[in-house]
């Protein structure tokens, strides 16, 4: 995307979507989603393929329209650049990249279930770099493929997209040697604030 030509995209992208909002207003979620999404994906697509949206309504009623890279480092700057340019829209806030899940959460993987709160990591640094291990029981039972998959979607909800991708270098996902054995390992529940501290 040239940042001259990109800039009048993105302009008409918001001038669009400020129009479009209003069908968007009366509704809820998840009539939202199934109806809205699609469309705010394919006009997205005119600015830079392959970015996610996500369309949620906050307890105070505010709805909150995140933009996504979907993980994709190249596409960082470009998200950052659209949310940059967006207009103030009452009743709407605008976000760059997947947040963190503030809340506990697990994930489904296969017959798995990762939890967080019952997982642990060892970092290693190395020349200011990043390298997460992250230990849990039955991890060895399970497909490598699939696990990384699942496990990246469960550290992306946990310290949001952002973290996920420019704060660790590397992650691995292997079996907890003994459920007793943790010393020297880290609640991956900590994760958040082991970011922050290096940061």
């Amino acid at each position: 995307m040239k940042d001259q030509a990109g800039a009048g995209l993105i302009s008409e992208f918001w001038a669009w979507f400020d129009a479009y909002r209003s069908g968007i207003d009366g509704g809820t979620i998840p009539q939202v989603e199934e109806q809205h999404l699609e469309e705010i994906v394919e006009r997205l697509g005119g600015i830079e393929s392959g970015l996610a949206v996500e369309l949620s309504v906050r307890e105070d009623g505010v709805k909150e329209l995140t933009i996504s890279a979907d993980g994709v480092r190249d596409n960082f700057a470009v998200v950052e650049q659209i949310v940059s340019q967006a207009p103030w829209m009452e009743g709407w806030a605008i976000i760059a990249f997947r947040q963190p899940i503030k809340a506990d959460f697990s994930l489904q993987c296969g017959d798995l279930e990762l939890n967080p709160s019952e997982l642990y990591f060892h970092p290693i640094e190395e020349d200011g770099a990043l390298d997460i291990i992250v230990y849990g029981q039955r991890f060895g039972e399970q497909d490598e493929n699939e696990l990384s998959y699942y496990g990246l979607i469960m550290i992306d909800n946990l310290i949001g997209e952002y973290d996920c991708v420019t704060q660790v270098r590397h992650y691995d996902f292997q079996e907890l040697p003994d459920e007793q054995e943790t010393e020297g390992l880290v609640p991956l529940s900590e994760l958040p604030s082991f970011i922050e501290a290096r940061k």
